[in-house]
Formats: C-alpha cells, structure tokens, sequence
C-alpha cells in the first residue's frame, strides 16, 4: 500500500477534547494548485462537515502576535500567555463554528494553502487538541499548475505567492522553490505530531476517491456517506478564495494529472533535481509513484 494513504491516526486519546466537548477541529493545508479546492468540495459534501472557502484571518492573529508590543501590552493588563491563547481559540471558533452552524452542520473544515507556515503556531492556539489533513501533489504537475497561473500574471495577491515570486521569480525553477519549501514545512511540522496528521496524494484522490476519502474521513472520527461524490458537484458551495474553476467541474477529472510529460526533456532535466528530495519522501518518482520503505513515512502504528 502506498506512503500517503497508509498514514493513519494511531491515538484519539491523545489528542484530548475540546472545551464545548465537540470532536477536534481539523485543518486542511497544502501547497496552492495541490488540489485543495477539489478536496474542499468533497469534504464539504460531507452531512457533518461544513469546509468553507480559504478564511485566511488566521494570519492576521499571527500578526498581531508578532507586533513587538501587542502581548507585553496585554501583559500589563492582566493577562497571560494562555489567556492570549485561550481567547485566539475562541476568535477562530466562534468565526469559523459560526459559519458550520450556519451551513446547518456541527464540525467544520479549515481550507487554506497559507497555514503552511502557521502550523506550529496553529497548533499552540488549540494546545494539540486539533487534526491535521494535508494533500500533495506530483511536484512537476504542481509547478506547471503554478506557471500556468502565476507565470504570467504582474500582480499577484496572495501573499505568499507575491513573496516567492519577489524572492525566486516566476520561472519553472521559481515555482519549485514554492513546492519545496511548502511541502518541506508541512512535513517537518508533520514529524512533530503523526498521530494527528493524515496525508493523502491528489492523484490518489482522484484515481482511487472511495478507499482515500474513507481513511481520511475515519482519521477524523467520520464515515463515508453515500453518494459524497455526487454530491459534492451538484450541491451548491460558498464561494470565496478558491480555485474559482471548481465551479465549472461536474467530477473527479484524470486529465490534470501527468501534464508535466509534455514538457521538454531540458525542462525536466532542470527542474527535477530542485525537487526530487522531497518529492521522494512522498513516493514521486519521474515514472510515477511507488511505495518507500517505512523509515521514510509519515505514518501512525494502528489503521483506521
């Protein structure tokens, strides 16, 4: 069985409950043009599961953490740390829970590339009491999702992608600078708490949805409905920051999958090297996928 999808949750014990006594919060992260839009759609689809459109204020309350005198200030005024903390938690859930509440569901979903460099701090708002779901995606076929978007364009808004194109440009070579430094961040983090993080592959999802769907629904503590896949492209979705060609798909499609082999030989012989490292600690080969020896998983002990 692949690398990805024998990532499991090993210890729901351990992983403790909220305060209002609710299973944990989860949060779905993954590199842009990953396939997290795709898979929003799915688990959106889900009866129990409200997984909106990127809410990206997250990354406002880091701001104001790092502001050099946003805590001392508060400090002065009687609270703590935990206290910092504590009414942070609160923010997101009462934004975040509103909005399942809303959507008629008890659980929600949060869906944004972003949070790749806001895990750790992700993880101290919820003191670990929180799972994480993260997609990758063949790194070639991302690059040229990438250039096909951002490759061209002169202005870019979302911030992290305006930070790399600053930084590395807007070339092939640039975007997998983007891949690595994603996909490299969200597995360190990963390696500091597996038993709360469940990966999957978008190549897996597409090309085998019931078996990928199942374990990443039973990582959170939910079964696979029926018809979730029907579902997910006839129900209506909020829309907001997203991959807005969602909105045109009617299903599962194979056709995105394997563009990069229209690439010239030069451009892969270029492009490769920058990402095979990581690209093999998810089983990516340039022939396509293949399984890696246990040390190099991230995986828990027990199946779902």
């Amino acid at each position: 069985m692949d690398i990805i999808s024998q990532s499991r949750i090993s210890n729901m014990s351990s992983i403790g409950k909220n305060p209002d006594n609710a299973r944990p919060p989860v949060f779905l992260v993954g590199c842009h043009r990953s396939g997290t839009t795709l898979a929003r759609y799915l688990f959106d689809a889900h009866p129990n599961l409200a997984c909106p459109p990127e809410s990206k204020f997250i990354a406002g309350l880091k701001a104001f953490f790092d502001y050099p005198q946003s805590r001392p200030a508060l400090f002065s005024l009687g609270y703590g740390e935990d206290d910092i903390l504590r009414e942070s938690r609160k923010l997101i859930e009462r934004f975040l829970g509103g909005y399942a509440r809303r959507q008629g569901k008890p659980r929600w979903i949060d869906k944004t590339p972003n949070h790749f460099r806001l895990l750790p701090f992700i993880d101290a708002i919820f003191a670990g009491q929180v799972l994480y779901l993260f997609i990758v995606r063949h790194p070639l076929d991302c690059i040229a999702s990438l250039y096909s978007i951002h490759g061209t364009r002169r202005e870019h808004r979302d911030p992290d992608i305006r930070r790399n194109v600053r930084r590395h440009g807007k070339d092939y070579d640039s975007w997998a600078y983007y891949w690595n430094d994603v996909n490299g961040r969200i597995r360190e983090f990963s390696l500091t708490c597996p038993q709360r993080c469940h990966w999957f592959r978008y190549e897996d999802l597409v090309y085998r949805p019931i078996p990928t769907l199942r374990r990443a629904l039973g990582f959170i503590g939910e079964s696979l409905p029926p018809n979730l896949i029907r579902t997910a492209f006839t129900m209506p979705h909020t829309e907001g920051y997203e991959d807005p060609c969602i909105r045109e798909t009617d299903g599962l499609k194979s056709n995105r999958i394997g563009t990069w082999r229209d690439w010239p030989q030069n451009r892969v012989a270029a492009v490769w090297p920058l990402v095979e490292p990581t690209a093999a600690a998810f089983g990516y080969t340039l022939s396509g996928i293949t399984a890696v020896s246990s040390s190099r998983r991230c995986r828990s002990s027990q199946e779902v």
